[in-house]
């Protein structure tokens, strides 16, 4: 062949024809014995990739690019390649391929050129090519480059099947000349050539046996396929049962469809309708559960007797052969979706293996639609299921009033629902079932059985009811906790339970219904499980609620009761009383006494004979019995149910009432009217002052709630407990026949006034008036703006929060009594806690209370803060505010003598060091305490 850098070729620019000619005659002689066996690794890689190449063709066109590549790339100085192949499919042999200058243009192997003696003898030929009659050198030398045109030799490769000795391809090229290596790697892509070509050719033989083949079996799926267009699931599985029934030589075919838990048999190949009764199988009590374990097929030996035995009792048909082929669904190899079992071959011992892949190209076609027809199935019975059980619910709802007749409805619904025979409710109490209603009977009424009372520890109940779990018997005379006495008893045969339970929201059961006799089947199935369960959470919101409306309505009629006696009790005001006051002009008390205007005045110590009337004073000297048309009568009934409506405890009691709603007074006096309020927000703050602790126990919230009293089950999830309880107090006195001071109020105007006083008395709890405590200091600071209703609530609050603290803004005296009464109040609470194996808080321990340094740090943090606003909002107000400093003093005086020892006893603050400080009150009265506002700080110097 072609040498490259030989010393007998020097010309590079023009052919040298001797050189060629000897060695052609070197190359014939030799018949290349004489090139020596190259190694993988002695071929260049572009060799070894063609050849790997050529091993994963898969048509003759690829492989003509792949050998017109690989000649492109071995060749030296390459100007045109062409790689002809034989086509077999004329009738001739001709050969067509590709040309490297124009890969897309398909050329056919020229007649009568030098080429044929390639072909004919099956050797590589080398040509001058410089003949330009020779249709081989010309079609070569074609649309060349000019400059190249006269360069490189005409070789002609053939690639000659081993085994035929044909040629069957042709590698045509104008190149340089290859050295040794370069042979070898044209030869070697040669013979791969070869091979691929007959590979590819029996490839193609095969295909068109194969196709021949399965003309009549695709002829078949395709008409199947084409008739499964029914929406019914059944419909469409006897289709695809009869097919496999013909196309295997079947005698039955059927299909196990996998669920949850069951394997369940719709239809068999030999009826065109449903079976009467499906067939199903638990996945782990049967053989074919290994089927779905393995995914393998199964034969007859891996059939257990006892579901031989249930096909043939099913079905009608002894069984002598059987071939199960899982199912899968599509593009889910693991996810088997049923099971085909094909039954009795005809004509044969077994079955074949061409009947395992005749089955698994049927459902290679059908899986899908059956798939898709099986959700669809499913999914519209679920609509129907969800459709009935809201029209169930709807009906268990109406029932609510009456546990009994939702009892029935709940039974009969359950019954329906499953297609039972018979169903039988019990309800859970204490450690006892107990069933009042059978079958939509109530017991007593038309009925042999009367109420029933079971353990809830014993029979098939009482072990739902305990375990609260789902129970299916499908047969009952086998299972241990059912009682066949009870059939002897009532004459009724029972085969198979479904009992569930019922629960709450918590999940605690409230009930079990107990499901007797499937009637459209042999037992209950996982979907009636299903059904029941989702049935079981409706019973239990029904069943609770209905329970629960029972309580209320036994609840509202105690608490009625309560009111009644609580307002028989509160009534005690005798229409002597009302008709004396009511007789009596409404006085002038500051008039009468100068003294009760001023914020000095200490209406602790009033009378509480006058109380009441100073009260109406009060509400005539505010004007409010003329503003809002307060009838006099109306308004003494109410003062009087007030008063009585306080309990007699040492300090939260009538005379704290009389004492804030005074202070409330004073403030109204000493701004001229509260101009910053409107009128109906005044009227609200002073009714709300005189009833801000109805009904006050003598303890704090916290001890409410951690007693679990009456009260903290009823607020404590609102927080407030006690102010709550003061509020609705209140509503019921103006609720009750001849107390409804707002009486001639329009509707809007009465809830409003309603709305301010629960917003006024629940700002009384400290936790309340410490979370609105920035807003108030911000609000001072910025300038009080009457327009914002927000800022108006705000100072409603704040002012409240004063007038019930106003104790600690009066003289020495008055508040040194105040805090004994505080503290006896106090330390009530903390026996209590005592006594019940509680903790008190510091204050309320009366061994270990130090009274001084408790009201020092109080008056610091809240009442001191509370004056100090109401002083800067409300010009006037200066005096209460100084007083609230005094007392401070006089309290660090008291620790100083008392040097932390207990000055309580018997209900007093009764020690020497404490007489010593009353006397020195002129004295401490009369140093000057200068007061520095800045901002929220207090200074005292």
């Amino acid at each position: 062949m072609f040498k490259k850098g030989s010393s007998a070729r020097p010309n590079r620019g023009r052919f040298n024809w001797a050189w060629l000619k000897e060695r052609r005659s070197k190359i014939l002689s030799s018949n290349n014995s004489g090139l020596p066996r190259l190694t993988a690794d002695q071929m260049t890689p572009i060799a070894q990739e063609s050849a790997l190449r050529l091993g994963s063709t898969l048509d003759v066109t690829d492989l003509g690019n792949v050998l017109l590549k690989a000649a492109s790339q071995i060749l030296p100085n390459v100007v045109d390649v062409m790689v002809l192949i034989l086509d077999k499919t004329s009738q001739t042999h001709v050969y067509k391929g590709v040309r490297m200058r124009d890969p897309k243009t398909q050329i056919t192997f020229p007649s009568n050129n030098k080429g044929d003696t390639c072909v004919s003898q099956g050797r590589r030929y080398l040509s001058a090519g410089s003949e330009a009659s020779d249709p081989l050198v010309s079609l070569l030398r074609r649309d060349s480059d000019p400059r190249r045109r006269d360069e490189g030799g005409v070789l002609c490769s053939p690639v000659t099947d081993g085994e035929s000795d044909e040629v069957v391809a042709l590698i045509a090229a104008v190149c340089g000349e290859l050295n040794a290596i370069e042979e070898q790697n044209l030869t070697l892509i040669e013979k791969h050539g070869a091979v691929a070509y007959r590979r590819i050719q029996q490839v193609e033989v095969m295909k068109l046996r194969a196709n021949v083949r399965r003309d009549s079996a695709d002829l078949a799926i395709l008409r199947l396929c084409e008739d499964l267009f029914d929406k019914d699931a059944t419909t469409l599985q006897i289709k695809v049962l009869k097919y496999l029934q013909d196309q295997t030589d079947s005698e039955l075919c059927f299909l196990l469809l996998v669920g949850d838990s069951e394997l369940v048999c719709q239809c068999v190949s030999l009826s065109e309708t449903p079976l009467p009764h499906e067939l199903r199988l638990g996945v782990n009590e049967t053989s074919f559960s290994r089927i779905l374990d393995s995914g393998r097929t199964a034969t007859l030996a891996d059939v257990s007797l006892a579901d031989r035995e249930i096909v043939a009792q099913t079905f009608g048909v002894e069984v002598t052969t059987m071939l199960c082929v899982p199912v899968h669904a599509k593009l889910q190899v693991r996810n088997i979706i049923a099971i085909a079992c094909l039954c009795n071959k005809i004509g044969a011992p077994q079955y074949s293996i061409e009947d395992e892949k005749e089955v698994r190209h049927c459902f290679r076609y059908t899986t899908s639609v059956l798939t898709s027809t099986l959700m669809f199935q499913k999914e519209e019975r679920l609509k129907m299921e969800s459709s009935r059980l809201l029209n169930i619910t709807k009906k268990l709802f109406l029932q609510m009033e009456d546990v009994t007749n939702l009892l029935k409805e709940i039974m009969e619904a359950a019954r329906d629902l499953t297609v039972a025979e018979r169903c039988s409710l019990f309800l859970v109490e204490g450690d006892q079932l107990v069933a009042t209603v059978f079958d939509g009977i109530t017991a007593g009424q038309n009925s042999p059985v009367g109420e029933i009372r079971i353990p809830i520890s014993q029979g098939i109940a009482g072990h739902v009811a305990g375990t609260g779990k789902t129970l299916n018997i499908r047969d009952v005379y086998s299972h241990p906790l059912f009682y066949r006495g009870l059939d002897a008893a009532t004459g009724f045969k029972t085969r198979n339970i479904l009992c569930f339970p019922i629960k709450d929201e918590n999940e605690r059961v409230v009930g079990v219904a107990q499901l007797c006799n499937k009637y459209n089947g042999p037992h209950f199935t996982t979907n009636d499980m299903v059904v029941a369960e989702n049935f079981s959470i409706y019973c239990g919101l029904s069943i609770v609620h209905s329970l629960l409306y029972k309580k209320t309505k036994d609840s509202q009629q105690r608490s009625k009761l309560a009111n009644e006696l609580m307002m028989y009790h509160m009534s005690q005001v005798t229409t002597e009383e009302v008709a004396k006051l009511n007789e009596t002009p409404i006085p002038c008390i500051a008039k009468d006494n100068p003294e009760f205007s001023l914020f000095k005045f200490p209406a602790r110590m009033f009378p509480d004979c006058d109380s009441v009337s100073a009260t109406l004073s009060m509400f005539q000297e505010m004007g409010l019995i003329t503003k809002y048309r307060i009838r006099k009568i109306t308004l003494i009934r109410f003062c009087l149910m007030v008063r009585k409506g306080y309990r007699d405890t040492p300090y939260h009691n009538w005379g704290h009432a009389f004492s804030v709603a005074h202070f409330c007074y004073l403030l109204y006096t000493a701004t001229k009217g509260l101009p910053m309020l409107n009128e109906l927000e005044v009227l609200a703050l002073f009714v709300s002052c005189l009833c801000h602790d109805l009904d006050h126990r003598g303890t704090n919230n916290a001890f409410q709630v951690s007693s679990n009293t009456t009260l903290a089950s009823l607020y404590s999830s609102q927080g407030s407990v006690l102010e709550r309880h003061h509020f609705q107090q209140t509503v019921c006195i103006i609720n009750t026949e001849g107390c409804n001071i707002f009486e001639n109020f329009a509707e809007t105007q009465y809830e409003e006034t309603l709305d301010l006083m629960k917003l006024i008395i629940l700002a009384t709890d400290l936790a309340h008036h410490f979370k609105l405590l920035p807003e108030f200091h911000e609000m001072a600071k910025r300038g009080y703006d009457r327009s914002n209703p927000a800022e108006r609530r705000n100072l409603l609050c704040l002012l409240m929060s004063s007038c019930d603290l106003s104790d600690s803004a009066k003289e020495w005296d008055c508040t040194k009594r105040t805090a004994e009464m505080l503290y006896q109040e106090f330390f009530k609470q903390g026996d209590l806690e005592k006594a019940v194996g509680s903790k008190p808080q510091p204050l309320m321990d009366r061994e270990t209370a130090n009274i001084p340094d408790q009201q020092i740090e109080f008056i610091y943090n809240v009442p001191l803060p509370i004056f100090g606003l109401v002083t800067q909002l409300l010009p006037g107000c200066e005096e209460s505010y100084q007083a609230v400093l005094d007392n401070i003093e006089r309290w660090k005086e008291v620790r100083l003598r008392t040097k932390g020892r207990n000055i309580f006893s018997n209900g007093r603050l009764v020690t020497e060091d404490v007489n010593h400080c009353e006397e020195t009150d002129s004295n401490s009265a009369a140093k000057k305490i200068k007061i520095i506002n800045e901002g929220n700080e207090v200074t005292i110097i």
